[in-house]
């Protein structure tokens, strides 16, 4: 995967398009930073595939294109964007969640224990190891800040190996880890992340 900068302007059609000359089959429009008030960007692949997409929106496309297009949809203010490609066998859904979350696949009667420890910039335990752990499910419901977890109760850290939840987003591993639940955020203090284990 390949993340792209790009800066479209809101002026009349046509006038402010931009090319990226990569291969793939998927494109996400990761997330939009000028703070635009209906920031969708139209794509058109050199294989004359067209589509829109909003912030956290992705599409995989059946045939790989070699150029793609993009252009401010609505030209109702500037966006500045970042936009990633991928090959053949990648997959990215979308990252935003709206509405309400549905919490399943804890066994049935089980008690669900609760917490929001604060998140901060510097790795901690966030959750004790469980060996009977049955379900886990955490979530960003901070506005602004990032949060990255692991679940094997190794240090975490911001980027790969953990997992990164931005704001909206959570995580709820099919099968729960039975290690400490570490975590790190990239703001001082996160009060916003619940942690809920079964």
């Amino acid at each position: 995967m390949q993340p792209y900068s790009v800066q479209l302007q809101a002026v009349p059609v046509n006038t402010d398009t931009k090319f990226i000359d990569t291969a793939g089959t998927f494109v996400r429009y990761d997330e939009e930073t000028s703070g635009a008030a209906n920031p969708k960007i139209t794509f058109k692949t050199d294989r004359g595939d067209q589509f829109v997409l909003k912030p956290g929106q992705s599409v995989e496309l059946e045939r790989q294109f070699a150029r793609i297009s993009l252009a401010n949809r609505d030209l109702v203010s500037n966006i500045a964007a970042t936009v990633v490609v991928g090959g053949a066998g990648a997959r990215v859904n979308d990252s935003n969640i709206i509405g309400t979350l549905t919490l399943t696949g804890a066994p049935v009667g089980s008690a669900h224990s609760y917490s929001s420890p604060a998140v901060s910039n510097a790795s901690g335990q966030k959750i004790a190891a469980n060996a009977n752990r049955k379900y886990l499910a955490v979530q960003n419901q901070d506005a602004a800040g990032n949060v990255w977890i692991r679940g094997d109760g190794v240090v975490a850290v911001a980027g790969v190996p953990c997992l990164k939840l931005r704001p909206g987003e959570s995580w709820e591993p099919p099968v729960a880890p039975t290690g400490a639940v570490m975590a790190i955020g990239d703001i001082a203090n996160n009060p916003n992340v619940t942690f809920i284990e079964a």
